[in-house]
Parts: structure tokens; C-alpha cells; sequence
């Protein structure tokens, strides 16, 4: 029986290949050739929306970060995972299975146990975990195949015991070819409290993965050998798991804030994405991985029936002039010290808006953008007069999305103030405290002032220079805790500070935050997170500070 190579279907999808029409290529195991949709989707990213992901509110960077986030969302659907969280970009399979084996098991091995990987494993998959038995005082144990390449039941009762703490497989041998039998490793580690950790650089290009069914607790895989490019990997990780992990390696935006002596990690999944992340290449591999599942046949059984925007539809918002569909951005006055105003109103999609706002001439339209600093102050208190107290959210806006926010990378870095020339007012020798905070990644400085009495804040000011966010956060922040006591700040400090790490609010704490709530997008932006913190750590500081002295 002959082959045709020629006629095969889906050689004319692959660039390489359709150029080379004698060229036979068989070595995908090692890396697979490229499909013109991944390449396709590499070259548009660069060419429509070439920016540093999560470290900008400009329109291009916001595109960027978007496109991984869809892309995340994606590779989740394609894998059967049941939060995008809990996927973790990585440059490749070697450096998944290091983070689980650096990061995890210290925190799960100690003397005595054991760790259990088969005696196929690629060396990706073997010398992590010696190095892991090793430092932890802990044995490595092979599981061999029977002589047909097959793990039996009677190998992994005999060597998956009481004092085994993690299975490490691969799903698909690249040596034998032969699949695993995964989840009859997982179930038998799990009866003993242990971990499942799965390589699945093979399988994932060959068979429909479901993480959940295969009941593992990581899965790590390669893009270049699932049609995408090199130096994309992929860690899965249950998302207890990977939140009560240390980070692997550091710097760039795994942070959230960073002080001299210390730094408080950004949420996963960008707590271990350290560094510039390869954009391009994310968006790429969601388009691979597209492929595989349209063209070839592949098909999560779990997302088999659902279908979404691709990760890529980012491309088709990056505007080449402005239309109706594309906010007008125009400049923006620096805030004076007593007022905040722009200078033209910014007209946003009418599409996006839902509910009809109070505005001024001369400012910006609230129904899109954030009213905190779009408004004239005389413009807000108009509009706060026509509710009652604080709790006045029976009228809030839709939830924010991160675009709203866009127009906040057009005003300038410089100095600002606080109420020097309101109610607010606290003059030098009025302020019974004061406390700096600085933002040393960022450069944003602020320094903090209080009257207070009793236990009361009566007054609350600050000056300093930064970005819009973090100035504009410490203006929300002012107006929110003056008035109130001690207690209560510090009960709306951690409100504000779980919501910028990403945990949902309920009705009742958004309408405790104010207009503070409208800084929860943030959360989807690491970049920003530290900035939009300074000012109420700041506040901490300070009130640390003034019970240490009482």
C-alpha cells in the first residue's frame, strides 16, 4: 500500500511545506511545522498592535494585554480548564515543569517521601525532579513499562504508596508513543494525598486533552510542537494550588507593589510570568491551537460545542482612523490645584452607553470614562446632589472594562494636589501627621496628610506627582476616609486593596468603596496595580504609624 504525500489535505496550510512539494517531513515530534494562520497571526500582532502588554493605558498596549487575555482564555477552553487563571505562560514545557518542580514541591516534599516519575520521561521531565528529591531529602522512584510498553496496574500499586507525594508522566511517551494511563496514576496518588503533575508536550498535538478528566493537578505543554511558535510554553496548575505557591522566578509585572524591603506579588496567573511576555507569540499559539481544533479534527470534550471570538479579534479594534466605533481621544489640561477640568469632551461610542449621566460643557462625558477625574468638581457635586448619603449606587454605571480607563495615559506625569483650596484644607501646622509613599517602580511619590482627632479623621490632604492613576486613586481615597474613624479607613483600606488584587465585591462593599469602585478594572492590569495601591498603603503606613505612637 502507497501513500501519496502529495495530496495530503492540509500540506497546502503550511507554508514551509506547500513550497517544498518533495519534502517529507517527520520529525513533528521534536517540532512541528507551522500552519499559515499561526504565522499569519504572529506577523497581524506586530504589524496592528506591536506594544508592551500590561504596562500601558494607551490603546495599543491595552490591545496587547486584551489579546493575551483572550488568548489565556482560549488555551484554557482548548485544555477543558475551568478558569483562564489558572493557565500560565511560559516559554516552553522545560520551564513549566521546572516552576512546578522548583516552586511546589518544596512546599509538598520532605524527608522521607517520595517522588514517582516512568523511567520514559524526557529529560525535562526527569531532572527537575531529581533536583527536587535531592534538595528535599526525598527518592525518586521509576515506574517501568511491561514488555508490550504499557504501565500495568500492578507497577503503580507497587510503587504509588503512602509515602508518595507527587506522579510525575508523561501523557504521551516520546520515545514509546504509548499514552499513559494518567488517570489511573492520578486516582492512585490522590487516595494517598498526593499530586499529579503531567507532561503532555506530545499529547496535546495528538489527542483532546480535558485536564479535569484526566484529573491531574498540572499539565504543562509546548507550543512548537502544537503548530505554534517557539518559545511559548504552557503550565496549567489548579488555581489553589498555584495561588499558595512562591513565585519561580521574579521582576517585570509578577509584582503587584514593591518597597525597599520587600514586594507583594501580582495575582495568577501573572505572579509567575516574570518579565516581557512574548505577545506575539501567545497570540500565535491560540491561533495554532484554533487550527488544530477546526481543521484537524481536535476537539475538547468539554468546549467541543462552544464557540468564541478568537483570541485575535483584538486586531479588527485597532483603529487606522477614528470612527464611530473608536473613542475620540483629545488632550487634556493638567488639574489645577483647586479644580479638575478638561479641556473638550471626549465623544465615546454610542453603542457602549447605557445609561444617561449628568455632565458639564467643557468636560468629558462620564457615560465613558471616569468620573472622578473627568468631572469639574462643581460638575460632581451637581450630580451628588441628586442622591442621598454614600450609599447612593442605586444609580451606579456599568462595571468598567479596561478601555475606560485608556484616557487616563494622555495626561502627563506631574504634580498635583489634593484640596488645597476646598473644605479639605490642612495647612502644614494643622496636620497632626504625615507619611511618603513612593512607588520605586514606577516613580510616583505622594506624601500623605492627616488631622485627626480622637479617633477620627477630619481632614485629609496630599501632594505629590505620578501618574493619573496613582494621583487619582489618593484623590478618591481622601475624599472617602474623611470623616470617618480609624477603624472604618482601615475596614475600606482592605476592601480596596482585595479588590485591586482581583477579588469580586459585593453590592454592599462597592457602594462602601464610593467612586473608588471604579478603579476595579485595574485589577486585569498589573502594571497599574502598584499605582493605583500607593496612596491607601500610604494610608496604612500612616496609621501604623500613629498607633505605634499612641
Amino acid at each position: 500500500m502507497s501513500i501519496d504525500i502529495a495530496a495530503n489535505p492540509y500540506k497546502q496550510d503550511f507554508p514551509l511545506l506547500a513550497a517544498n512539494p518533495g519534502l517529507a517531513f517527520l520529525d513533528s515530534a521534536a517540532t512541528a511545522q507551522r500552519p499559515a494562520v499561526a504565522l499569519d497571526a504572529q506577523r497581524r500582532f506586530y504589524e496592528k498592535m506591536n506594544a508592551n502588554a500590561l504596562r500601558g493605558l494607551y490603546r495599543l498596549s491595552v490591545d496587547a494585554t486584551e489579546a493575551i487575555d483572550e488568548a489565556r482564555a482560549h488555551v484554557a477552553r482548548f485544555i477543558g480548564a475551568a478558569d483562564a487563571r489558572e493557565v500560565v505562560f511560559c516559554r516552553n514545557a522545560s520551564e513549566a515543569l521546572n516552576l512546578v518542580a522548583k516552586a511546589f514541591a518544596p512546599t509538598v516534599l520532605e524527608p522521607g517521601d517520595e517522588v514517582c516519575i516512568t523511567i520514559m520521561e524526557h529529560h525535562s521531565n526527569l531532572i527537575p525532579w531529581q533536583q527536587a528529591c535531592r534538595a528535599a531529602g526525598a527518592r525518586l522512584v521509576y515506574l517501568f513499562p511491561d514488555e508490550d510498553g504499557v504501565i500495568g496496574e500492578e507497577e503503580l500499586d507497587a510503587k504509588i504508596g503512602p509515602r508518595t507525594k507527587i506522579v510525575a508522566a508523561a501523557h504521551v511517551s516520546n520515545v514509546l508513543g504509548i499514552e499513559n494511563p494518567i488517570e489511573a496514576m492520578a486516582e492512585r496518588v490522590h487516595a494517598h494525598d498526593g499530586f499529579m503533575v503531567v507532561d503532555g508536550a506530545q499529547s496535546v498535538p495528538h489527542l483532546p486533552v480535558d485536564v479535569r478528566k484526566l484529573g491531574c493537578d498540572f499539565f504543562a505543554f509546548s507550543a512548537h510542537k502544537a503548530l505554534g511558535p517557539f518559545g511559548v510554553g504552557v503550565l496549567w496548575g489548579k488555581l489553589d494550588l498555584l495561588e499558595a505557591m512562591p513565585p519561580f522566578l521574579t521582576g517585570g509585572e509578577m509584582i503587584s507593589s514593591v518597597t525597599q524591603e520587600g514586594a507583594v506579588w501580582a495575582p495568577v496567573p501573572e505572579k509567575f510570568e516574570a518579565g516581557t511576555q512574548d505577545a506575539a507569540g501567545i497570540v500565535a499559539t491560540a491561533a495554532a491551537l484554533g487550527y488544530l481544533r477546526a481543521s484537524a479534527g481536535m476537539r475538547c470534550r468539554r468546549a467541543s460545542r462552544r464557540s468564541s471570538a478568537p483570541p485575535w479579534s483584538a486586531w479588527r479594534r485597532c483603529p487606522t482612523s477614528a470612527s464611530s466605533a473608536t473613542p475620540t481621544r483629545r488632550s487634556i489640561t493638567a488639574p489645577s490645584a483647586s479644580r479638575w477640568t478638561a479641556s473638550t469632551r471626549t465623544t465615546w461610542p454610542a453603542s457602549s452607553t447605557s445609561t444617561t449621566w449628568p455632565s458639564a460643557p467643557g468636560t468629558i462625558a462620564p457615560s465613558r470614562c471616569w468620573r472622578g477625574r473627568a468631572w469639574s468638581r462643581a460638575a460632581a457635586r451637581r450630580w451628588r446632589s441628586t442622591t442621598t448619603g454614600r450609599h447612593r449606587r442605586a444609580r451606579r454605571r456599568p462595571g468598567r472594562r479596561l478601555e475606560d480607563l485608556q484616557w487616563l495615559a494622555s495626561t502627563p506625569r506631574r504634580s498635583w494636589s489634593h484640596n488645597a483650596q476646598s473644605r479639605l484644607q490642612v495647612p502644614d501646622g494643622r496636620a497632626t501627621c504625615t507619611h511618603d509613599g513612593v512607588n520605586p517602580s514606577c516613580g510616583d511619590e505622594l506624601t500623605l496628610s492627616l488631622r485627626l482627632r480622637g479617633d477620627r479623621i477630619e481632614e485629609a490632604a496630599f501632594t505629590g506627582h505620578g501618574c493619573a492613576v496613582s494621583q487619582a486613586a489618593a484623590d478618591m481615597m481622601a475624599d472617602l476616609v474623611t470623616g470617618e474613624t480609624v477603624g472604618e479607613a482601615r475596614r475600606l483600606s482592605g476592601l480596596y486593596l482585595d479588590m485591586i488584587k482581583g477579588r469580586p465585591l459585593t453590592d454592599e462593599e462597592r457602594a462602601d468603596l464610593d467612586e473608588a469602585a471604579e478603579l476595579e478594572s485595574i485589577a486585569r492590569m498589573p502594571a497599574r496595580v502598584k499605582c493605583a495601591e500607593l496612596a491607601w498603603r500610604t494610608l496604612e503606613k500612616l496609621l501604623d504609624q500613629q498607633l505605634a505612637q499612641a
